[in-house]
């Protein structure tokens, strides 16, 4: 009896952990199916940006040489050529590490380890006009959503010419550090992305999530994902701001 309660223990464990996996790999999937749609869509950069150049000074201005008693000082020019210089400098630099190389295209993507549940969905979304078609998805939340899960960035293939890294490998997470982006690599780092969990319908063509990107220390930008199956095939329907 010990022996077949020990059975049926093990069992239960084997079926709860096969759920989640399923789970897993069902989120899993959809976003590999989307990544390159939502990279797009984000708006990461293939390639590192590059600044503008100095502004011109004012002695450059059309306006200048009308004022009264207007002269140019020797350090005004000096000063502006250095800039000129070390702007030359940073293209150059830009041109050698990013645009001149074999292989030309190296750029990263950080990727959350988890996707995170949204606990309270329908508040969340309260301010939002939902699409008709996109209503069941309020409707058919379930439990199964109130939880995190993990994230295999090994799971995300089509990930086009973008290379993706871990969040908790790039060192922004668990302890963030406000010069992460200052940290010198040998590649490019485009951006981070956060994930939610993906919610569906019971009909399992229509689904929304929330995706949060951060990039060069700017302010994170959310937006919300709404994404539907079309000939057995995910793609994204729309992107709204949050």
């Amino acid at each position: 009896m010990k022996h077949l309660k020990n059975i049926i223990y093990v069992g239960i464990i084997v079926f709860l952990l096969g759920c989640q996996n399923r789970k897993n790999e069902t989120d899993s999937k959809i976003i590999n199916q989307i990544f390159p749609q939502l990279t797009k869509g984000m708006n990461l950069s293939v390639l590192k940006t590059i600044d503008f150049p100095p502004p011109p000074p004012k002695f450059l201005s059309p306006d200048f040489s009308k004022e009264k008693n207007a002269y140019i000082k020797r350090s005004e020019i000096e000063e502006y050529i250095s800039s000129l210089n070390k702007y030359h400098s940073y293209i150059q630099d830009c041109y050698n590490n990013y645009y001149n190389r074999l292989d030309p295209i190296n750029v990263h993507i950080g990727l959350s380890d988890t996707l995170y549940a949204i606990k309270d969905l329908k508040n969340e979304l309260i301010d939002f006009k939902i699409p008709r078609e996109y209503s069941g998805v309020i409707q058919d939340l379930n439990t199964s959503h109130l939880r995190n899960i993990i994230i295999d960035k090994n799971d995300i293939a089509n990930a086009g010419i973008f290379k993706i890294e871990s969040v908790s490998e790039l060192g922004w997470y668990p302890k963030i550090d406000m010069k992460f982006w200052e940290k010198k690599r040998d590649y490019y780092l485009s951006g981070i992305l956060f994930l939610s969990r993906i919610y569906l319908d019971k009909t399992k063509t229509h689904g929304i999530f929330y995706c949060t990107k951060i990039s060069n220390e700017k302010e994170s930008l959310s937006n919300l994902i709404f994404i539907k199956k079309t000939d057995n095939k995910w793609e994204i329907d729309k992107i709204e701001l949050r």
